[in-house]
């Protein structure tokens, strides 16, 4: 029983669950607690990478205000909230280092000579033609502009369009458009759109990789 209750006084210390508890606890908090808490959901990899004061300037709140959030909910401090956030970002990195290796292997056999760079990119290539080809450029021109009208853009991708998604992030970032990158968590990834509202514009690549 005593390690029971041990178990539920520990806070959570993977990404999910510890958005899960913010969005449990949301309604019983200040508003500060709420803009905080809101931001952390939608923006996973900047709380995981970007320093206290600067997180705190995003959400325009002292920096203590994320020290006490992150006490309220059984972390020692911020630091060991973030963490979490880390944990998810490096875990994300493993995953996409060990595809690219095993992609590596799969295009590179051994006495072939192959390159493997130049076959991902024709490949990559070929699609894309594909889908303008296959796309009317009247649905083309409409979604372009709900991009450049939308309030916020959040572009969402799986594992083989993660590239294609962080382009098109950089792309619109330099027409100073706001964009969001979900998270690969498709947990994490729905959380940060239950912030989003009617004037934002969701974007979800999805790339064939069976070479059809």
């Amino acid at each position: 029983m005593v390690a029971i209750l041990s178990d539920m006084l520990l806070p959570p210390d993977t990404l999910p669950n510890l958005l899960a508890l913010l969005e449990q606890r949301g309604p019983g908090l200040s508003p500060q607690f709420q803009r905080i808490a809101q931001y952390c959901a939608a923006n996973p990899d900047e709380v995981a990478l970007a320093p206290l004061r600067v997180l705190a300037g995003h959400v325009q709140a002292h920096p203590s205000a994320l020290v006490r959030l992150a006490k309220s909910l059984g972390y020692d401090g911020f630091r060991e909230m973030q963490r979490v956030f880390k944990a998810a970002v490096f875990d994300r990195a493993r995953g996409v280092t060990s595809r690219t290796s095993l992609l590596h292997r799969a295009l590179s056999p051994r006495g072939t000579g192959a390159d493997p760079a130049r076959a991902v990119v024709a490949h990559e290539m070929a699609g894309l033609q594909t889908m303008l080809e296959r796309l009317p450029a009247a649905e083309l021109e409409a979604a372009t502009a709900r991009l450049v009208a939308a309030r916020l853009v959040w572009i969402g991708a799986d594992e083989p369009g993660r590239a294609v998604a962080w382009h098109l992030r950089w792309l619109l970032t330099r027409r100073q458009r706001p964009v969001v990158l979900l998270d690969a968590a498709p947990e994490v990834a729905r959380r940060q759109l239950a912030t989003a509202s009617a004037d934002d514009a969701v974007v979800l690549v999805a790339l064939d990789t069976a070479g059809g």
